[in-house]
């Protein structure tokens, strides 16, 4: 016989128990002494079927076991090799970022210096042309004064020349403003360097995470406290925490850390 057969047999059993109860009106006593009764039919009934599905259950269950079983007996070593392969490319991604950090700092440095004497260059020669600017004023002061005392032919000359000397302090200024923009805009550039360069369906994640360094300190009791062994970290809000701020907000008591991994998508 088989199961199909033998599962519209049950359902014949079960299905006048069904009807019966439906049918059943409790209306006195007589009435409710027989619907008590009947109810052990019904559990009768309910006991059939569990009885009939039980083994079909236990087969599937035990099926269901050895699916999951294989399928992690797979999965398990490709889990390990993912996991180490994703070690082993983000330890040479951080190799090469520290690399190429300390190369950025190399020419960052050089990129500073560099600025920096530009900007002493353009303010030693921004102070000599205010100083042949404030010689020349000086000068054109004193040549009018010598005029005013002169006659007429030597004031003429005199007056020429303090114009001269007018005109060499404001070819000086001129040159005092250009140096002095000069320097202002010597900035050294902010060196960038080339990432590690990804792969198709390659992508980084960042993920922060809360460690508990000292439950004293964050809960602000002293060592030995008593109410110390009240309380308990709640790891998983304080994670929260380290992803809503990035370890931006200093938390006594609590270290908040990042770590670095690849993700690859499927073909």
């Amino acid at each position: 016989m088989n199961e199909a057969i033998e599962t519209r047999q049950i359902e014949q059993e079960v299905a006048p128990v069904v009807r019966r109860a439906a049918e059943i009106v409790v209306r006195n006593h007589e009435d409710r002494t027989a619907a008590v009764a009947f109810l052990r039919e019904v559990k009768n009934a309910a006991g059939k079927v569990k009885d009939f599905f039980a083994p079909m259950k236990q087969a599937a269950h035990e099926a269901h076991k050895r699916i999951v079983t294989a399928e992690s007996e797979m999965l398990t070593p490709l889990a390990e090799a993912e996991r180490g392969l994703k070690n082993t490319v983000s330890t040479y991604d951080a190799e090469v970022e520290r690399a190429a950090e300390i190369e950025r700092r190399r020419l960052q440095a050089i990129a500073d210096e560099k600025a920096r004497r530009e900007r002493e260059r353009a303010d030693q020669e921004a102070a000599r042309q205010r100083q042949i600017e404030e010689a020349a004023r000086a000068e054109a002061e004193q040549l009018r004064r010598e005029a005013a005392q002169a006659d007429a032919a030597e004031r003429a000359r005199l007056e020429k020349e303090a114009d001269a000397r007018d005109r060499a302090a404001a070819a000086a200024a001129v040159k005092v403003e250009t140096k002095e923009f000069a320097a202002a805009a010597a900035v050294a550039p902010v060196i960038q360097v080339a990432a590690p360069v990804k792969q198709a369906g390659e992508s980084r994640r960042t993920t922060w995470k809360a460690q508990l360094a000292s439950l004293p300190e964050l809960a602000g009791l002293p060592v030995g406290d008593i109410r110390l062994s009240f309380l308990s970290f709640d790891q998983s809000t304080a994670n929260r925490f380290a992803i809503a701020t990035k370890g931006t907000v200093t938390v006594p008591g609590v270290k908040f850390v990042s770590e670095t991994s690849i993700a690859i998508r499927g073909i």
